[in-house]
């Protein structure tokens, strides 16, 4: 469910309502108001109305010929309870798909590098890179649980997606700091053990890449789906990349023989990663496909205020 906040120009919020009620919102408020700074009048357009209905409205209000992105602000949030008279419980509790705008806004939140960031992802492979070293399943299950792999992945995806090439650097910056702190991570260890790791169930690359490409189709369904749970989901991508780095940094470091299909660990690497973006990229384009033309009515509203 969700709450939908416009802020369009003085007089267009009746043509921003009428083009919400066309997407089937049943009820739109709009009231004027005074911005400060500016100092001018705009209209402030509120709705309250199920999840793929509120993505369906902003993604045509985006698209309609009188929107500009430099006089319009969109504001969606989350609704934990919303009871309108003769709405039905199972039409407005819809939890697919979540709007676009969402999603951007969260992948950006997840991918910032922070001082937090490089503390949670180096102790998490310092733990998976001890499960690795002596064979320990759950000590390798509990470093690859604060891994955030997922969303540098899908940050790249989404980036991609929607034609938005900072988001997509974004995860690309994330995601390559998170992969040199796991290889220091192993390195460290490594220098530590005097041992070679004992750990050797790397997946092979065909079956590897396919189920990358489902976890793929799992995290880009689960991202945009109100009721999804992702914890899993980020779990089973981080098992299918995050071994490779450490490994590697153990290996750089601990002076054991090279294995013969070391080239093919590191490439499963770039394979499994490519094979995630690939399936996710895929899934957003099916979940979220949008006829991005304006309907009839609108069309006529963009006329009058030409």
């Amino acid at each position: 469910m969700r709450l939908v906040q416009v802020t369009a120009p003085e007089g267009q919020g009746p043509f921003v309502a009428q083009l919400a009620l066309q997407h089937g919102v049943s009820s739109v408020s709009v009231h004027e108001v005074f911005a400060h700074g500016p100092n001018v009048l705009r209209d402030v357009i509120e709705l309250q109305t199920s999840t793929p209905i509120a993505n369906a409205f902003v993604e045509s209000l985006q698209a309609a010929r009188f929107y500009d992105p430099a006089e319009y602000s969109i504001t969606v949030r989350d609704a934990r309870t919303i009871l309108i008279g003769g709405d039905e419980v199972a039409a407005i509790t819809k939890p697919l798909p979540t709007p676009a705008l969402d999603l951007i806004q969260e992948l950006w939140q997840f991918t910032h590098i922070t001082g937090g960031l490089v503390a949670r992802v180096f102790i998490a492979a310092l733990i998976l890179a001890t499960g690795i070293q002596t064979d320990q399943v759950l000590t390798m299950v509990a470093g690859l649980l604060f891994l955030p792999m997922l969303p540098g992945l899908m940050a790249m995806t989404v980036g991609m997606w929607r034609r938005e090439p900072g988001l997509f650097r974004q995860g690309a910056a994330m995601l390559t700091l998170t992969t040199l702190l796991m290889v220091a991570a192993g390195a460290l260890i490594g220098l530590i053990s005097d041992q070679p790791p004992v750990f050797q169930g790397y997946s092979l690359p065909i079956p590897g890449v396919v189920l990358s490409m489902l976890i793929g189709v799992a995290g880009a369904s689960a991202m945009a789906d109100d009721s999804g749970r992702r914890e899993l989901i980020g779990l089973a991508a981080a098992s299918q990349m995050a071994l490779v780095p450490v490994w590697l940094g153990i290996a750089l470091v601990n002076g054991y023989p090279i294995p013969d299909d070391a080239p093919e660990r590191v490439g499963s690497f770039f394979l499994n990663g490519a094979a995630i973006i690939l399936a996710s990229l895929l899934t957003y384009g099916v979940l979220y496909i949008q006829r991005h033309s304006e309907p009839a009515e609108s069309s006529e509203l963009a006329e009058r205020l030409n």
